[in-house]
């Protein structure tokens, strides 16, 4: 099959790892693949991918929300040939539904649902939802959770939606090979809890960084950049703990950094999924998240929940697997064994069955 994937940009985020690892599964498997960005960025999964000889075309670098974006999609489609095309995250799936209205050509159109909420769900903007929506052959939701939001927004679509769980490289994180603690946060024994995502509203940082003030001698490190990243900063510093709170930035050793750390927390106020909490059970890390759909059918029985913005609920939490030895191995055991069920190899093989699908 000739595939094409469209997403805003492959600035490091879940839908964009996962579709980093995605497209070198598909090309084994004998297909053809190209990647469209409406916005190229330079990134290391971007520099990753064209290393491995993969296509990345982005004849428009304008701002994601740029309607130019349409006409520049129109003229690149109509001088390609896809069987299908693949589009993740918004603005991309809006872009893309105009952009082969224009070009008139009838080539399958999927899109996966990354999230369970988006500020667009409001009534105003229904409308535009329904539509674009209902130009796409099929789409695919990440987890439940993802699906049932979904439904709620816009109940007709139902009969389109197909379940593909994301999956990651369980080996890869499975036999990392540590960075020693001494060099992320100066000391060799301390307990450290790691949280990778980007700063904004949704991951709620700040839950996280509050919780750590009733943790003495335990380290927090921060992987991700963000808008709230200074914020976040300010605020460790406020509460006089910005000695065990380390900001990282970006990194390219995730995996060597989860095992590191001693335990994993999410604390994010909505989920879609969350690669980086299975990527952390992968590492065998004890795994902490908050109690919001998408990280419960994630996480399942294996780690622990809490509920968003408790920050002490999760101090006491984060406390128990401290210093409880038992219970932090029955976590561990239960995170290794819950991560053998998203592996990146059998969400490839959904995929590809549902690009073959009748329904198509």
């Amino acid at each position: 099959m000739k595939i094409l994937q469209v997403i805003d940009s492959l600035q490091i985020g879940g839908a964009e790892v996962l579709l980093r690892h995605l497209v070198p599964l598909f090309i084994e498997e004998g297909h053809d693949v190209d990647i469209y960005l409406l916005q190229s960025t330079n990134s290391s999964l971007e520099r990753e991918l064209l290393k491995e000889g993969i296509s990345i075309y982005s004849p428009n670098n304008s701002t994601v929300y740029s309607i130019s974006h349409i006409f520049s999609l129109a003229q690149y489609l109509r001088e390609k040939i896809y069987d299908v095309i693949h589009v993740h995250l918004f603005p991309a799936q809006l872009w893309v539904a105009i952009a082969n209205k224009l070009v008139h050509k009838k080539t399958s159109l999927v899109t996966t649902e990354h999230n369970t909420y988006n500020r667009r769900r409001k009534k105003l903007y229904r409308p535009l939802d329904q539509w674009m929506y209902r130009q796409y052959n099929t789409i695919a939701a990440i987890s439940d959770a993802t699906a049932n939001e979904l439904y709620q927004w816009c109940p007709e679509l139902e009969s389109k939606v197909t379940l593909v769980p994301n999956g990651i490289q369980i080996e890869k994180f499975k036999k990392a090979l540590p960075v020693p603690k001494v060099k992320i946060t100066g000391y060799s024994e301390a307990p450290v809890i790691i949280f990778v995502g980007r700063f904004d509203e949704q991951k709620d940082h700040i839950t996280l960084i509050k919780a750590m003030v009733n943790i003495p001698d335990a380290h927090l490190v921060l992987v991700g950049d963000g808008p709230l990243r200074k914020e976040m900063e300010l605020l460790a510093s406020k509460l006089a703990i910005d000695n065990r709170v380390h900001f990282l930035g970006r990194r390219n050793d995730v995996h060597e950094l989860i095992k590191m750390a001693d335990i994993y927390v999410q604390s994010s106020h909505w989920e879609g999924f969350g690669i980086a909490v299975v990527e952390a059970m992968a590492g065998g890390l004890p795994v902490i998240a908050s109690k919001v759909p998408g990280l419960c059918d994630v996480v399942g029985n294996s780690g622990i929940l809490f509920e968003p913005r408790n920050s002490k609920q999760l101090a006491r939490y984060i406390k128990a697997v401290i210093d409880n030895k038992e219970l932090y191995n029955s976590l561990s055991i239960n995170s290794s064994a819950r991560a053998e069920q998203f592996n990146i190899e059998v969400t490839a093989k959904k995929y590809i069955d549902l690009y073959r699908s009748p329904v198509m």
